[in-house]
């Protein structure tokens, strides 16, 4: 037998980069904002959402059939009326909706695990995540000082809590069952950071939810109010209040949408968890059917 080469281990490449401070002061924000932005304020956050998320959808409901049998008789139009009874059965089929698949969605969280190899990239996320929610508000409050844009203020501060709660996942990533692990593959990297995406706006969706049902719902009531009392023309409402029911519609539809989403591209993620474990599977099986060859072999030359 001739001399087997000897492995050389290298040692990992450290990149000095010429100015950290940047780095560290980012470093030192993220673990203050770790403090408070906890899984606990989290959690807590998801019951105090979901309770008047809840109730506003009620509330959203009741609103509109109040507006459809007003102005259903002030039009004589029995049409409207029916539209209104339609949109409450519609709001409370999504309400049961939400509470079904919220369960399912935190199931599928806890029965799913993944890893990543470093935090590297949860890490960037939070801090891009804390900046765009911060520049969301701020483009809200613009909006509403300079021309008054009331919706504009509102998609903003919905941006700013969807912002900075996003970014309380990727402080918290033991909150989707990921956990860090050096010894992942490129292959698992990869899985792993689609997987947190997917997995972060399942945990989000109660929290978009709650958040979008209650601001919505009080723009929804503020219009309903101004057109009883001013008595503004059905177009006039419309032209309004479409606005914000457009977004209730949406916020009640997104735990049923996300779930199906979240199953639909899991079922990709384990064909390519497949995929990438044949290999590591034909090399044992390969190494199983060498030693049952050697033995055999060895049987042979006994007898």
């Amino acid at each position: 037998m001739g001399d087997q080469p000897v492995p050389v281990l290298i040692e990992p490449v450290k990149v000095k980069l010429g100015n950290q401070l940047f780095v560290g002061l980012f470093d030192k924000l993220l673990q203050f904002c770790r403090k408070y932005l906890s899984e606990r304020l989290f959690a807590g956050s998801v019951g105090f959402l979901m309770t008047w998320g809840n109730w506003a959808l009620v509330l959203a409901s009741l609103m509109g059939l109040i507006i459809a049998v007003v102005y259903g008789i002030r039009l004589d139009s029995f049409v409207l009326v029916i539209w209104g009874v339609g949109w409450v059965m519609v709001l409370l089929v999504l309400q049961y909706s939400a509470a079904k698949f919220f369960s399912a969605g935190e199931i599928v969280i806890q029965s799913s695990a993944s890893r990543l190899s470093s935090q590297a990239f949860v890490d960037l996320l939070a801090l891009v995540c804390l900046i765009l929610g911060l520049a969301s508000l701020s483009w809200g409050v613009w909006g509403y000082i300079k021309v008054a844009d009331k919706n504009g203020f509102w998609s903003g501060l919905t941006g700013f809590f969807l912002c900075e709660y996003l970014a309380c996942i990727a402080l918290n990533i033991q909150m989707l069952n990921i956990s860090i692990t050096p010894q992942a593959t490129a292959g698992e990297e990869a899985i792993g950071m689609l997987t947190f995406v997917m997995k972060g706006i399942l945990k989000l969706t109660p929290i978009a939810f709650g958040s979008g049902l209650i601001i919505h719902t009080l723009n929804f009531l503020l219009s309903t109010r101004r057109a009883l009392q001013d008595g503004e023309s059905l177009f006039e409402f419309l032209d309004q209040g479409q606005y914000s029911v457009y977004f209730i519609m949406t916020s009640a539809s997104l735990p049923f949408v996300v779930f199906v989403l979240f199953v639909m591209y899991y079922l990709f993620v384990d064909l390519a968890r497949a995929i990438l474990a044949l290999p590591g599977k034909l090399d044992a099986l390969a190494l199983r059917r060498g030693d049952a060859g050697v033995q055999d072999h060895a049987d042979s030359t006994t007898r």
